[in-house]
Parts: structure tokens; C-alpha cells; sequence
């Protein structure tokens, strides 16, 4: 994940100490970092069908539903920088 700055940190939990992005990221197993996303944090995964990006407190999950799954990577990083670029 590239939130492992200090940033990161004072944005973790109090209760965990973990940071939701690296939880989240946790869980999927085939998770695979997004570059250059605007955030603080993005991966997808394939075999949910699901992209995540986080910037501050504001988390973005993307589960796809395409036809066309070679295409699918692409399109979702592009929706989710989207987003976060709207934060």
C-alpha cells in the first residue's frame, strides 16, 4: 500500500492502530497496489471484482460489473481517481 508515511499513521484507529486502508487490503488476498491514484491508499482486486481508494477520512470501494473483464483494471482506476480527485 503507499500509505506508509507518518500521514498514514495519525490517521489510524485509535482502537487498532491500524490504518483502515491496510485492513481492507488484508482481506483480499490477490489485492495489487494502484499507482499514482491522488489518495493516500488503492488497490484493486480481480477476483472480487472490487477497487478501493482512500484519501483522509473518505474511503471509496468500486465492485464492477463488466462484460469485457480485460478492461476491467483500466476502467476502474480511472473511476476511482476520479473520485478521489473529487475529495
Amino acid at each position: 500500500m503507499s500509505c506508509h508515511d507518518r500521514a498514514c499513521n495519525r490517521r489510524s484507529t485509535a482502537l487498532t492502530s491500524v490504518h483502515p486502508a491496510h485492513a481492507a487490503r488484508g482481506a483480499y488476498a490477490d489485492a495489487s497496489d494502484i499507482a499514482n491514484h491522488g489518495g493516500d491508499g488503492a488497490f484493486f482486486s480481480k477476483e472480487n471484482n472490487r477497487t478501493f481508494f482512500w484519501k483522509g477520512a473518505v474511503a471509496v470501494m468500486l465492485t464492477h460489473f463488466l462484460n469485457d473483464s480485460g478492461q476491467l483494471r483500466s476502467f476502474a482506476e480511472e473511476l476511482g481517481k476520479a473520485a478521489i480527485a473529487k475529495v
